[in-house]
């Protein structure tokens, strides 16, 4: 539990540290983070299919914090915000699955999450091209 909350801790402080660097950096794009949160997913993918459970819960917190950026934020609906917020559970569903060695309940975490990527995706191009 400790390692967990240790996780998320420095993943947010890391977050907050790449988003409010002084200077000419810029914020990253909506793009910059849907491809880090491609690259995370992908990576995830990986950790569940070997078992390293403790890949997956740093994988997963790392996407819960990614998640919660402010520039992470296509639209404002009702639906949106749901899918957003479903995303983070199944995100924490999946650290928990992990941090108890659940093989099963990692892999039905990881479809939930998985689904819910795709269902906000055609939340938002349908929202985009005014369906």
């Amino acid at each position: 539990m400790r390692q967990r909350t240790r996780a998320t801790l420095t993943a947010a402080l890391l977050l907050i540290l790449a988003l409010t660097t002084t200077g000419s950096a810029q914020l990253p794009s909506l793009g910059e983070l849907m491809r880090d949160k491609l690259d995370h997913a992908q990576d995830l993918l990986a950790a569940v299919v070997l078992g390293d459970h403790g890949r997956v819960q740093r994988i997963a917190n790392e996407l819960v914090a990614l998640s919660e950026a402010s520039t992470w934020s296509p639209l404002q609906t009702v639906q949106y915000l749901r899918y957003a917020a479903d995303f983070r559970g199944s995100a924490h569903a999946l650290m928990e699955a992990a941090e108890a060695r659940n093989t099963d309940g990692v892999s039905l975490a990881y479809m939930e999450m998985t689904l819910n990527c795709v269902q906000c995706h055609k939340h938002v191009r349908g929202a985009r091209l005014g369906d």
